[in-house]
């Protein structure tokens, strides 16, 4: 690989200014590149020393391939030129400010249409801009011996870059330009061609490297036909293209959690290629990654709210909203797949094809919206795919796990998780390592639930997201074999706007704005009169619980937001919960019987198995954990059953 990098770099680097060059020295700077014998054309140019005619060439051969009178066309090359441009400004330009800017300003200039590049007077100023950019271009090899993965990444962004200047553009600049632009193209093809595949990367950077190098392979093997080994520099790129896929996603297509803060880069990445295969007419990904792709869109758009945030993610919406609109509007059939229709109509700015898509086909899905993965370390639990949905996610993959709570497509909760245990009144320390016990994702609710073992100490965690009743509970149990002291504390992170007041004599929280919204602690009494082993709390940052006890404690706190149900009477209190007429301890087993309005809810949670049937509420039960919906009529029904053992 090293002597290829040397071979390729020293006999093809540019003199020190491209545009000193003669004509003639430009021209035979062309003929060391290995080009078919069909290209009769280029041939003949070649040996008539004339520059402009091969700069003629050039740019006939740019056009044929860039936006003509079709608007899909049109649309599709600067939709590539824009995705590009976005990601130079938001992940590059404070690092590579240099290198950076002016390729963002001149690709500012292409994406302007011609014509109006020709009435304003535009046709200058992008030459003048194009020229300084082109001149350096040319003087920098796409892969240098020990050059870090960011100045690799950085090199194959201005070589996608300059492709789509060529594109857009190709008729307004000079000649000598042109030529720069081209050389430099064909010189990185050529260094591609010799390096072959890119080993296996190690960490994000190098990664993020090899993406791009497999785009930009497939892309000049696709517009470079003329030059010999470009169809297999394309095989090459689209390989790597769908190893690099399958090595970030699960087997549904969800990506792995540490892939989150740049999932618009890896997006922006496919979505390019997308956009090249689809003009050039080339396959896109080889064998089941096309696929693969499609479900990596879908659980996208299932990870994304109605004003474009992505779901444990860092990115801003202004990253993220047009990778997505430009991604799924690029399948083929995304009218008639519901969660595409439903994501694209419900985003900020929607365009007017998804919103009648939309009316017309309505937002019936089947699929869940719900994404979960144990090997990525994801899970958002999603009650529809209408807008205004409800979503519960966390990344569990660190000990204090991120945290979001969406009602109603409003975020409420979004931030660390903070978990506090004592044991003896001694800390205990949580690992990153977080098993996954059971995931539950029936028409009823999604449900997870998540443990850990230290040092005699379980930590048993479950989330629960209601997908009718517009609820959640979040519930921790912490067991001991010892008769120990134990005591739990959380900190769950609000966003900005949420202000709680305390009930009236009660300890429930009650949140008017952006709410309606409640927040019942379900293990201690409800009324403040009577002594309690907790507390539960709320500032403008964050709800406050807390729980304490001996040998076994389990601190469940529900989340109603119900606009049907607001400022209906709320009540809750402890069940007694009996096995073989002994009444069972409060270190043995919690339920609780939830009243708000005209609905009533009943959660168990067995502490301690015995395998016999417990009574509660006149219901003889076994499983481990049940949440049921008690209806007037007295039927129940069992909303969530998690039996011992079951996964």
């Amino acid at each position: 690989m090293t002597d290829s990098l040397r071979s390729s770099s020293n006999d093809t680097l540019a003199p020190a200014s491209w545009l000193q060059q003669s004509p003639a020295e430009m021209v035979d700077a062309f003929r060391n590149f290995r080009w078919k014998r069909s290209a009769t054309d280029l041939q003949s140019a070649l040996a008539s020393d004339d520059a402009a005619a091969l700069a003629s060439l050039f740019r006939k051969q740019w056009k044929s391939l860039g936006p003509c009178k079709a608007k899909r066309k049109q649309a599709a090359w600067r939709s590539h030129a824009e995705l590009l441009r976005t990601q130079l400004k938001t992940t590059l330009v404070e690092t590579h400010p240099e290198i950076v800017t002016p390729w963002a300003d001149l690709l500012d200039r292409a994406v302007t249409d011609s014509v109006e590049v020709s009435r304003n007077g535009e046709a200058a100023a992008l030459a003048t801009t194009a020229a300084a950019v082109a001149d350096q271009f040319a003087r920098t090899p796409l892969l240098m011996v020990d050059c870090a993965p960011e100045d690799q990444l950085v090199a194959a962004l201005q070589a996608i870059a300059a492709v789509d200047v060529l594109l857009l553009s190709g008729g307004h600049l000079p000649d000598e330009t042109l030529l720069a632009l081209q050389w430099g193209l064909l010189r990185d093809a050529t260094t591609l061609q010799q390096l072959g595949d890119w080993p296996d990367a190690d960490d994000e950077a190098a990664a993020s490297r090899k993406r791009l190098l497999g785009e930009l392979s497939c892309l000049l093997g696709s517009v470079f036909t003329d030059l010999s080994g470009m169809r297999d520099l394309s095989r090459l790129g689209r390989s790597m293209l769908a190893s690099e896929l399958d090595a970030v996603t699960d087997s549904d297509g969800t990506p792995h959690g540490r892939m989150l803060n740049v999932f618009p880069q890896l997006l922006a990445t496919f979505a390019r290629h997308a956009t090249i295969c689809e003009q050039t007419e080339q396959k896109f990904l080889p064998g089941k990654s096309e696929e693969r792709y499609r479900q990596l869109l879908e659980r996208g758009c299932a990870l994304t709210d109605d004003s474009g945030q992505l779901a444990l993610s860092t990115c801003s919406p202004e990253q993220w909203i047009p990778v997505l609109q430009t991604a799924v509007g690029m399948l083929p059939d995304w009218k008639k797949q519901a969660w595409a229709r439903s994501t694209l109509a419900s985003l900020p700015g929607n365009d007017e094809a998804a919103s009648k898509a939309a009316d017309k086909r309505g937002f019936a899905e089947e699929e869940s919206a719900a994404t979960h993965t144990e090997w990525g370390e994801v899970t958002c639990l999603r009650n529809n795919w209408y807008p205004g949905s409800d979503r519960l996610a966390v990344l569990h993959g660190r000990a204090d796990m991120q945290l979001e709570l969406n009602v109603l497509s409003t975020p409420m909760l979004r931030g660390v998780w903070k978990t506090q245990i004592q044991m003896d009144n001694q800390p205990v320390s949580l690992s990153d390592n977080w098993a996954v016990m059971c995931w539950h994702n029936v028409d009823s609710c999604d449900y997870l639930e998540l443990q850990q073992r230290i040092d005699g100490l379980i930590l048993e965690r479950q989330l629960l997201l209601s997908r009718n009743d517009h609820l959640a509970v979040l519930i921790d149990t912490v067991k001991t074999e010892a008769d120990t002291p134990l005591s739990l504390q959380w900190t769950l992170p609000l966003t900005d706007g949420w202000r709680a007041r305390p009930a009236n004599g009660e300890r429930h929280l009650v949140f008017q704005k952006p709410g309606p919204l409640r927040v019942l602690p379900l293990a201690l009494p409800q009324e403040r009169v009577h002594k309690a082993d907790g507390e539960l709390t709320a500032d403008d940052q964050a709800i406050h619980a807390s729980i304490s006890g001996q040998r076994a404690i389990c601190l469940p706190v529900m989340f109603d937001w119900s606009p049907e149900r607001r400022g209906k009477f709320c009540h809750w209190n402890r069940l007694t919960v009996t096995e073989e007429r002994r009444v069972l301890t409060p270190q043995e087993t919690f339920a609780s019987r939830i009243r708000i309005g005209k609905h009533q809810w009943m959660l168990l949670r067995n502490l301690q198995h015995s395998g016999k049937p417990r009574a509660v509420l006149g219901q003889h039960v076994t499983p481990e954990t049940l949440f049921a919906d008690f209806h007037r009529t007295g039927e129940v029904d069992k909303l969530l059953e998690v039996h011992y053992g079951e996964e």
